[in-house]
């Protein structure tokens, strides 16, 4: 950025210029984001995932999993738009058993993450998973001990767009995690939430 005019501004001059800077850079950041979560939500990918991409994006989730089917778009332009929109993109390696699945990718904010949860193997490595996943302590904790709570003691979970299991000691408490990233999605990405919530109904 280039600066121009006098440096030897009166002190109060330039202590009344802070905050407007800082305004202007974050009404800047939230515009990028949104720009950016548009661009996410016309991607030709399963809208569930798509969601889980904005929460990453929005730093609600650490990283997520992604499937690049025959019916979406090509895995190269799935890599190129994700990092193009600032996200890092590590490819999973694991065997393919569907036909039909043309890619698997693990998307983070930062590339260390990516590709931890690209090498992990969930069934093995549930813990990790877990918390790359953004999933609450107390659920995964259950999920390793076997302590999750009975399919016929589950809430409605009606409105809910995002599901994980749950803990049969704090299931109220994960159940608002659930709530929240919702909300994020309604307010963020309301057409890729109408789109869910439809689907959910």
């Amino acid at each position: 950025m280039e600066f121009k005019g006098n440096w030897n501004i009166a002190p109060t001059k330039t202590i009344e210029a802070i905050p407007n800077r800082k305004e202007e850079v974050v009404i800047n950041n939230e515009q990028e984001n949104k720009n950016r979560i548009q661009e996410i939500e016309r991607m030709n990918l399963g809208s569930i995932q798509k969601a889980e991409m904005v929460l990453v994006l929005l730093g609600a989730k650490k990283a997520t999993d992604i499937m690049v089917y025959s019916w979406n778009d090509s895995p190269e332009d799935v890599r190129l738009n994700l990092e193009k929109n600032g996200l890092c993109v590590a490819e999973v390696l694991r065997e393919k058993t569907n036909e039909n699945l043309r890619a698997e990718f693990a998307v983070a904010l930062d590339k260390e993450a990516a590709e931890k949860l690209a090498n992990l193997n969930p069934e093995v490595d549930h813990t990790e998973f877990g918390r790359l996943m953004g999933f609450p302590e107390t659920a995964i904790e259950a999920f390793g001990n076997s302590k999750t709570l009975a399919r016929e003691k589950y809430p409605d979970m009606k409105g809910l767009i995002f599901k994980f299991i749950l803990s049969e000691d704090h299931w109220q408490e994960e159940m608002e995690v659930m709530r929240n990233w919702t909300e994020l999605i309604r307010v963020n990405a309301p057409e890729l939430y109408r789109e869910l919530s439809v689907r959910g109904s």
